[in-house]
């Protein structure tokens, strides 16, 4: 590197919002008696350092005592970058040609631990990305400490987004519906899948580069157009060089990360005309999804939200053709790793939503021959209902030659 050359800093967040995260699980971890905290999910070391990279195998982690400051460790491949991302100034770096990655961690374990005078006591793991082997690794470098699984009250924590948190995430959504708009402007004669997406690519791409120029363009930004009877219905197909025809469903999806967050619209419309047997249809999901979004407030069970939602399915003997949830929380998410399993809106899930939690509203139906009618909102939960952070129209879509959607039936 040249003594003029610059590194950007790669962060998004305060010092005083990284604080804020550091204070809750100091406090969760001293109503479990822990005297450590290992961190190893892509979720929770960048939650609580700001660091995220691909790992490529090799696992990056964080170790936070009780009394201090989170100590991140990961692989020297990585260089300087971490020091620009993480947000605290205990970085570990391991090469991986002498001993494994995972043993890495470990050996870095041991050390962080005994460098803060922790021989002994509680350490807080997360049980749900750490296999059998690794957790034998772990019991044999640290048979003095009583392990507990902290993965689910940390995902708690996530769950109830802050107000630096909501503001990020209503500017990644409106990203998303530059991409969007960007999409549509691209519908013409001849074109691709592949071709729409390319335009909704640099939308998005410019947009981010125009609000956060000193960050990194995540390369999980995209855009998916699923189009014809086939490709609408499957959820996360790739683009396909196949041309975009009239009257067939088009469902456009952008997607923005930022800083490891996720947003994205998804939408569903017809170009040209809308066959008469899709009209029906679409006309029923719009209801169900506008039924949702007229649903969701603090105070309720996300496993409720299903019964307002399926009943118009079933009245209208659409309800088999339901593929998946209602919707999920939003945040530290990617389609390559999970997402908060406490904020999915799903008939077995009993959380009670609370105000400032941020959920998806999206309930889908196939239907053979069709394809898949979808609608997708990002809303924020309040006290009596919800802000939803999409202005993006919603009702049943049509785009004309020009590309200009008309919004053709909304419910009453």
């Amino acid at each position: 590197m040249s003594d003029g050359e610059k590194i950007t800093t790669q962060k998004v967040w305060s010092d005083g919002e990284m604080q804020r995260r550091l204070r809750n699980l100091h406090a969760l971890m001293d109503r479990g008696s822990f005297d450590a905290v290992i961190l190893t999910s892509l979720h929770n070391v960048l939650y609580y350092t700001g660091f995220f990279c691909p790992p490529f195998g090799r696992l990056h982690s964080a170790v936070v005592p009780r009394k201090g400051e989170p100590a991140l460790i990961v692989s020297s491949i990585e260089d300087v970058r971490p020091r620009h991302c993480c947000y605290f100034d205990d970085i570990r770096p391991f090469h991986d040609w002498e001993m494994s990655p995972l043993e890495n961690n470990v050996r870095l374990f041991e050390e962080v631990l005994r460098d803060n005078g922790i021989t002994g006591g509680r350490l807080g793991y997360e049980e749900d990305s750490v296999s059998v082997g690794f957790k034998a690794m772990l019991d044999g470098a640290l048979g003095g400490f009583e392990f507990a699984d902290v993965a689910y009250d940390t995902m708690r924590q996530r769950l109830v987004k802050s107000e630096e948190e909501i503001a990020l995430i209503r500017q990644g959504v409106e990203v998303c519906e530059v991409g969007g708009y960007a999409a549509l402007e691209a519908l013409k004669p001849g074109v691709t899948e592949v071709e729409m997406a390319r335009a909704a690519n640099s939308a998005v791409e410019d947009e981010l580069r125009r609000r956060f120029p000193d960050i990194e363009v995540d390369n999980l930004n995209m855009c998916w157009i699923q189009t014809g009877p086939y490709r609408s219905r499957v959820g996360h197909i790739m683009n396909a060089h196949r041309v975009v025809q009239k009257g067939e469903m088009i469902s456009v999806n952008p997607y923005a990360i930022i800083g490891g967050y996720y947003h994205v619209l998804e939408r569903s419309l017809y170009w040209g005309h809308i066959p008469d047997e899709a009209l029906v249809v679409f006309k029923t999901n719009v209801e169900a999804h506008h039924a949702g979004l007229r649903t969701l407030r603090a105070g309720i069970r996300c496993s409720e939200v299903d019964k307002v939602v399926n009943p118009i399915y079933r009245d209208a003997g659409l309800l088999e053709g339901r593929s998946f949830g209602t919707g999920h929380s939003v945040g530290i998410m990617s389609i390559w790793f999970g997402r908060e399993e406490g904020g999915e809106l799903r008939q077995y899930n009993d959380t009670v939503l609370e105000e400032n939690m941020v959920v998806t509203m999206e309930p889908m139906v196939n239907v053979d021959g069709l394809g898949g009618f979808r609608h997708h909102d990002i809303c924020r939960i309040t006290a009596d209902g919800i802000e939803n952070l999409n202005t993006f129209p919603r009702g049943v879509l049509l785009a004309g030659d020009d590309g200009r959607l008309e919004e053709l039936w909304l419910p009453s």
